[in-house]
């Protein structure tokens, strides 16, 4: 979810179709991230999520236990750790497309 788009449509889509994955960042902020947890609760069978801590403190991210299937990667990290995170949550092989043929 970008930051300035409306919540309630990234909520309506979380519920109105089946994901791959879920990322979420806590620069939303606490409010949308409760939200998030909510409505992911809800689910019956909830997607797997990518908790990307980007701010400072624990806690906020102690009620997403709860959820199945969920990774936390935590500042400082690099988008490698975030690509890594994702593969293994999905369970997909990565082809580096860098390397020469």
């Amino acid at each position: 979810m970008h930051p300035t788009s409306g919540v309630h449509e990234t909520l309506r889509a979380i519920r109105d179709r089946r994901n791959d994955l879920v990322v979420i960042s806590d620069l939303v902020g606490d409010r949308r991230l409760e939200e998030l947890l909510e409505e992911l609760k809800a689910l019956r069978l909830p997607p797997p999520i990518l908790l990307v801590a980007c701010l400072h403190g624990e806690k906020r991210w102690e009620a997403w236990r709860a959820l199945p299937s969920r990774s936390l990667v935590r500042a400082p990290f690099e988008i490698l750790d975030i690509v890594e995170a994702t593969k293994a949550l999905i369970g997909s092989p990565w082809e580096d497309l860098s390397a020469p043929a």
